[in-house]
């Protein structure tokens, strides 16, 4: 059994962004995707390296305006693939859900979300 532990709501409004990010798969492999939308939930990423749903995958996030990146773990929760678009209006890739969210992530995340509220 697997607990994945989560806040936000996928139901939330996704923002708009577009910054570049690093991802490693279980192999601990490097994989680079940029990020097309986002809220406290998760996010999208534009990648021609596509995953099965239910991926578990580590995320190295640099926000615009920030020092340090931030790291989290996410789940695919669904795929956007080139032969079979999912969603029309997104480029391919994959929707991923944030899990085991630490306080560090949290903080940086939240407060990168209300610069772009303010803005």
């Amino acid at each position: 059994m697997r607990l994945v532990v989560c806040w936000g709501f996928r139901l939330d409004r996704r923002i708009p962004v577009n910054f570049q990010l690093d991802f490693l798969d279980s192999k601990q492999k490097k994989h680079v995707g940029n990020c097309v939308n986002l809220n406290a939930g998760g996010m999208f990423i534009s990648t021609e390296t596509l995953f099965p749903v239910n991926t578990d995958l580590r995320l190295e996030i640099k926000l615009p305006g920030f020092k340090s990146p931030l790291h989290v773990a996410v789940r695919v929760a669904w795929v956007n693939h080139p032969e079979w678009l999912k969603k029309n209006s997104m480029p391919c890739g994959i929707g991923v859900q944030f899990s085991a969210v630490g306080a560090t992530f949290k903080a940086g995340l939240q407060a990168f979300l209300e610069t772009l509220r303010e803005g």
